[in-house]
């Protein structure tokens, strides 16, 4: 196999001025603990965020954790990007979710290109366009429709991805934006000029406008990757040679083109558009001038088959499969189509001769002079349907045999999939197998919906869910009333018998109490912003259940400034100030009542500090104590917190956590382990930092007699059970298909009935 360098120049231009260097661009060779499918992959990322979501450091930090995601994957090259742009997609779609009340809502690009041995690979969801400079032509991959709005919209991003062979001397070029000086020209003028060169000019012909992208040198090489700072800018315009040069023909490389995986050894099919001034925005348009050709002085190579030609083991095969299909789909409706048209022009020429046979017959069939009570248009309206209809039919029956003849296809591939899964003694292997037989009936139930295909997919999804520990509960609505639409609910807390939900967007918390089998709202209960007095209450942040107490408060909530309202059943809430550590406030992000201490969570300044209760109604009147001593674990990022006696755990966005036990002695002060390690039971699981493919957004605390953490992933909609040890005990998740979207909140009563809330819905079940 032969190994290639890649020279990688940013493509930067701001405020008309080029810029060395790119922020979100991101390129890695294969490290030394990569797994055995990632050895020679060469990987390049760049990332486009509106609005910014992450400071330069962290953008760093979540590059790098990326990287090493990907390259820790087994499987096909495909699979590892889709992995790791769904993790991305997690992660922003978490991001989301928690700042929804108070920022903007984030979107997200991706491109993802890697090098694996002689074959290129993209992955993009987003913004993004992908051009191959390769001899003779310039292919142009995009789909508008196949990318998508990009990461943080969906719990399942949209992704296009395609593949082609390359060699030395090949130029890859990726770009956020398509600027509109870019033509023929300035794609010609890399096949005469050095790379550096070459880069030059696509920076100038982008004229004054912004531009994000990146450009590729391929060479020969040893597997090296090389991310370059673009040089300082000339004032000399440089401008393609005038003799006669290799003219690459610029042609639209649409996912349909890919070559289909049914066939092991099928070659890519090349499709070359029609020709226009340059690559435009929009689809229909995207095509440039085609030149006389000039004869190469290196003739290009026969097109190679794809890398990983297992139907199975890749799935971008399957996405060119299905790309294929629909292709072909479309081809048969066009024949459909031009067949209608056919015969509505013989209709036309036809219908008076027609109309006067009809007569003829009618006229042996109606005695004497009733024919002429017909009125002529009715017969010419009979002339013309009866046909019509016959043409219709005659369509609609090609179209449904077609879609049969693809229903038919894909069941068959799930099942021998299905086969492949049940004599596979590697659970990983087991599992993506029975994966890409799920998505296979997805694609099946695209054509045609049967009850055959149905239980093909319990089937296919009871044997996933075994692998995976997953328990289905039959979760129903919980609340007797319908909320209304504009509810947003961000947290939940419950007692034996009462439910309190926290909406954002009214800034208040709702009651419902239990009647017979679902909850009733509380109409009368109390408890949101405003002014208390002296005291305004805004911008409430979390709530926490308070124990029995002769006040009678049933919760507190907290706002942004520290300020605690404490809320009851049958009175109005009373708000008190916390009194501030010595630094003031930063960002309050969570509070929790435990032991007797409201303990409350501040990212920004690094801290959780916590109150003493000085009375039995839990009044916290005193200043705050700091938790830690000496060792201050990094809390940015910490997006909830728990608290079992004297542990505490710490929930990162990026999914980890760090436990900390606590101590009043200076002889052993308080000590964190960070971060903490999950022990992912499962077989063929590993244990780690995070849990593959979850991304945890709340963490909650049960009480005896059985102590345990339940983490929630609201965009796999699951809730993982573990021991205090970070053991994973199972995962539950729906039986029920619930609509569209991530689970927003979640909480456990002390009666094991656990509710989960989708923005205004709430539904409920009870655990095993």
């Amino acid at each position: 196999m032969a190994m290639y360098d890649l020279n990688i120049l940013p493509l930067h231009k701001e405020n008309s001025a080029p810029q060395a260097t790119l922020r979100g661009l991101h390129a890695a060779a294969p490290p030394r603990g990569a797994s055995r499918s990632r050895k020679t992959d060469q990987l390049i990322l760049l990332l486009k965020f509106n609005p910014p979501a992450f400071s330069d450091e962290r953008l760093e930090e979540l590059m790098a954790r990326l990287t090493d995601m990907y390259y820790q994957k087994n499987g096909s090259t495909t699979s590892a990007m889709r992995e790791l742009i769904q993790d991305l997609n997690n992660l922003i779609l978490n991001l989301n979710l928690r700042h929804a009340a108070n920022r903007p809502q984030v979107l997200g690009s991706i491109g993802v290109i890697v090098l694996r041995g002689e074959h290129f690979f993209l992955a993009q969801s987003g913004l993004g366009h992908m051009f191959a400079m390769i001899p003779g032509k310039v292919d142009y991959l995009h789909d508008e429709n196949a990318s998508g709005r990009g990461l943080g919209t969906n719990s399942n991003p949209q992704i296009y991805y395609a593949q082609m062979p390359v060699t030395t001397g090949d130029k890859l070029l990726f770009s956020i934006q398509l600027p509109e000086g870019w033509d023929a020209g300035s794609f010609e003028y890399a096949y005469t000029h050095s790379f550096h060169e070459t880069h030059r000019r696509f920076l100038q012909d982008a004229g004054e406008e912004t531009l994000e992208g990146l450009f590729v040198e391929i060479t020969e090489g040893k597997g090296e990757v090389a991310l370059l700072r673009a040089p300082a800018p000339t004032t000399a315009h440089g401008s393609p040679q005038t003799e006669a040069v290799p003219t690459p023909v610029l042609a639209a490389q649409p996912p349909a083109a890919q070559p289909t995986p049914i066939e092991e050894n099928a070659e890519q099919e090349e499709i070359e558009a029609p020709t226009a001034e340059r690559p435009r925005r929009r689809r229909s348009e995207r095509r440039t001038q085609r030149p006389t050709p000039t004869p190469q002085p290196e003739a290009r190579r026969a097109e190679e088959p794809v890398v990983d030609s297992d139907p199975y083991e890749d799935e971008l095969a399957e996405e060119a499969a299905f790309q294929a299909e629909r292709q072909q789909v479309r081809k048969m409706t066009a024949a459909a189509s031009e067949g209608t048209l056919k015969a509505m022009k013989w209709l036309q020429n036809a219908g008076q001769s027609i109309l006067t046979g009809l007569k003829k017959v009618m006229q042996r069939i109606i005695p004497g002079d009733e024919l002429l009570k017909i009125p002529t248009s009715y017969m010419a309206f009979i002339a013309i349907a009866v046909p019509l209809i016959v043409v219709t039919i005659g369509a609609l029956v090609y179209a449904q045999v077609g879609r049969n003849q693809q229903y038919q296809r894909y069941l068959t591939q799930a099942e021998s999939v299905i086969e492949m899964a049940a004599s596979e003694s590697n659970v990983a292997i087991q599992h993506q197998h029975y994966q890409t037989a799920l998505d296979l009936i997805a694609t099946a139930e695209g054509y045609v919906e049967t009850p055959e295909i149905e239980v093909l997919r319990q089937q296919v999804q009871k044997s996933i869910d075994s692998l995976d520990n997953v328990q289905r509960l039959d979760f129903q609505p919980a609340l007797a009333n319908t909320l209304a639409s504009s509810v947003q609910i961000r947290e939940m807390v419950s007692t034996s018998r009462d439910l309190y939900m926290l909406d954002i967007n009214s800034d208040s918390v709702m009651r419902a109490w239990l009647s017979g089998t679902r909850y009733q709202m509380d109409s009368d209960f109390r408890c949101g912003a405003g002014p208390y007095g002296s005291l305004i209450v805004d911008d409430l942040i979390d709530i926490a259940l308070l124990p029995e107490n002769p006040d009678g408060a049933v919760l507190v909530a907290v706002d942004k400034g520290g300020n605690l309202l404490y809320c009851y059943e049958d009175s109005p809430p009373v708000a008190v100030s916390l009194i501030p550590p010595d630094s003031n406030w930063g960002k309050i992000k969570a509070i929790t009542v435990e032991n007797e201490r409201l303990y409350v969570l501040d990212e920004q300044i690094n801290m959780v500090w916590y109150y003493n209760a000085d009375d039995e109604n839990f009044q916290f009147r005193d200043a705050p104590f700091f938790f830690f001593v000496e060792q201050v674990p990094n809390m940015q990022d910490v997006i909830d917190l728990a608290i079992d006696r004297e542990e505490l755990y710490l929930l990162y966005l990026d999914g980890h956590t760090t436990t900390c036990t606590f101590s009043a002695m200076d002889a052993a002060p308080t000590t964190c382990v960070e971060p903490a390690e999950y022990n992912d039971t499962r077989t063929g699981r590993e244990s780690g930092r995070t849990i593959e493919g979850a991304v945890f957004y709340q963490i909650q605390h049960t009480q005896p007699p059985e102590p345990s953490l339940f983490y929630l992933d609201p965009v796999n909609r699951a809730i993982y059970h573990f021991s205090l040890k970070l053991n994973l005990v199972e995962l539950f998740q729906p039986q029920i298909d619930l609509e569209e979207g991530p689970i927003s909140a979640f909480t456990v009563n002390p009666t094991r009935a656990i509710f989960i809330a989708q923005e205004n819905k709430v539904y409920m079940a009870f655990l095993p």
